[in-house]
């Protein structure tokens, strides 16, 4: 991650990481949501709750693979 990364410090604060000029933007949270594939399962909530889809891994690929 390149654009919102931090860096812990020994004084227990962070730091902004700047990324290295004429780096493309690069945010490891975008691959994490790639990896991932919605999986809907009816009637597993409870009568009234709120229904979120799950999520499971999917098969990792080359476009995927860190």
């Amino acid at each position: 991650d390149n654009v919102k990364a931090r860096e812990l410090l020994p004084d227990a604060t962070y730091q902004r990481v700047e990324s290295a000029k004429g780096k493309k933007p690069y945010r490891s949270q975008f691959e994490l949501i790639a990896m991932t594939k919605p999986v809907f399962k009816p009637g597993t909530t409870k009568k009234g709750a709120l229904k979120l889809p799950k999520f499971e891994m999917i098969k990792e690929t080359e476009t995927t693979r860190m």
